[in-house]
């Protein structure tokens, strides 16, 4: 009982020795087991991961519309929520939504009810949309007012 144990350990031991980069072999050569392999590895890199959703979650909280198309912005937002998701677990559609419209420039006000206050839910793929209709009307706009301002003077 105790040999066949022992053997399914060290195969384990082998495979994760032989799984990891070279660059962290030397952290866990010395295991004798496959949970102390798992157990160094585990402590070496878990504050690493806990700091990184950390980054994650303030670039979330922090991100700003502000001198970006609202193409590169929601692209931002989205990759974000996702390495977040992939390692903190999923993030909810409506805390994705949330995080954009924090980061929205005083033009999108008029934008922002609609999207808080939806009949039913938008889905990220519409709300994108909707966002980047937004900003092609807002640029028309500026275009309409910017003609307007040369024809006057």
């Amino acid at each position: 009982s105790y040999l066949r144990w022992f053997k399914k350990d060290q195969l384990l031991l082998v495979a994760i020795l032989g799984s990891v980069s070279p660059d962290i072999l030397p952290i866990i050569s010395v295991a004798t087991t496959a949970a102390e392999a798992f157990s160094t590895l585990s402590s070496a890199f878990a504050s690493t991961s806990q700091a990184h959703v950390m980054f994650l979650k303030t670039s979330l909280t922090n991100a700003s519309l502000e001198g970006k198309s609202i193409s590169d912005y929601v692209n931002c937002i989205k990759s974000f929520s996702d390495e977040l998701g992939l390692i903190d677990g999923l993030i909810k559609s409506d805390d994705l939504i949330l995080s954009i419209v924090n980061g929205f420039t005083p033009e999108y006000r008029d934008i922002i009810s609609a999207i808080r206050t939806p009949e039913t839910p938008f889905r990220f793929e519409e709300l994108q949309d909707r966002l980047i209709e937004h900003e092609l009307y807002l640029k028309q706009i500026e275009s309409k007012t910017a003609s307007l301002i040369l024809w006057c003077a």
